[in-house]
């Protein structure tokens, strides 16, 4: 548990399309596993995205950044062989 001087910290920030998919899915990957998260939504009224960041008590950044790189899917590079072979 953090304590009363614990800052939050930002372990995703986005302003791509996908940004607020990707920030829910990491909220819920990093509240699944007991590390308490937010998300921070910037919006700027003449653009279509704003800024959407994930953010969790310092203390937690470690974890919460550890998490977050075991979720990551590895591009596949072996489809792209595939389609090579299959000309």
């Amino acid at each position: 548990m953090p304590d009363l001087t614990d800052e939050f910290v930002t372990v995703f920030a986005s302003r791509s399309h996908s940004a607020e998919i990707e920030a829910k899915a990491i909220h819920g990957l990093l509240e699944s596993s007991g590390v308490e998260s937010l998300i921070v939504r910037e919006n700027v009224l003449e653009m279509p995205v704003g800024r959407v960041s994930v953010k969790v008590f310092s203390s937690y950044k470690d974890e919460a950044e550890r998490l977050i790189e075991a979720a990551r899917v590895p591009p596949d590079s072996d489809s792209e062989n595939d389609e090579d072979k299959a000309e």
